[in-house]
């Protein structure tokens, strides 16, 4: 991920978005809850997560 993280900033990338339903992987590489869409999925709620590069 910091790889990543790394080339988008090399690219002028200031800001991330991604929509997951495994918040707590994401949140460890710095992205921050914004949304929700309950029931998504059959069984989670989809979140839509940001992180400043």
């Amino acid at each position: 991920m910091n790889y990543l993280f790394d080339e988008a900033r090399k690219k002028g990338i200031k800001r991330m978005a991604l929509d997951t339903p495994d918040r707590e992987f994401f949140e460890k590489f710095g992205f921050k809850e914004v949304g929700r869409i309950p029931n998504w999925y059959e069984d989670k709620d989809q979140i839509i997560m940001f992180k400043n590069l």
